[in-house]
């Protein structure tokens, strides 16, 4: 999975991008003019302790890698999970995310499963 690396990519992205959130999770995204996409996940202290915010990072890259090749491609997209409700089961995390991702309309309906 291509992932963003650094803070000048993050701060270009949550900066300069767009955004859509759904119950707990946040979405960036901005163009980057590459074929492909670039990925950052993030998790606030408010997520949970450092266990609950790496479990919820895996989950996030997890289904990112799966859903990639029906992404739209070439956009730099940040995952940030805002709050407790979204580390609380991973079938509801991928719920969030995937509706996130439709509201950005990175995604078609009924491709992401």
């Amino acid at each position: 999975l291509p992932t963003l690396r650094g803070r000048a990519c993050f701060a270009r992205v949550l900066g300069a991008g767009q955004a859509r959130r759904s119950n707990g999770v946040v979405l960036h995204w901005i163009q980057n003019g590459l074929t492909g996409n670039r990925y950052g996940i993030a998790a606030k202290a408010s997520t949970g302790t450092a266990v609950t915010r790496n479990r919820v990072r895996r989950w996030a890259r997890e289904l990112l890698r799966r859903w990639d090749a029906r992404l739209a491609p070439g956009y730099d997209v940040v995952v940030i999970a805002r709050s407790r409700e979204a580390a609380e089961d991973y079938w509801q995390f991928a719920d969030h995310l995937a509706h996130t991702l439709l509201k950005a309309e990175l995604a078609q309906p009924g491709e992401l499963s």
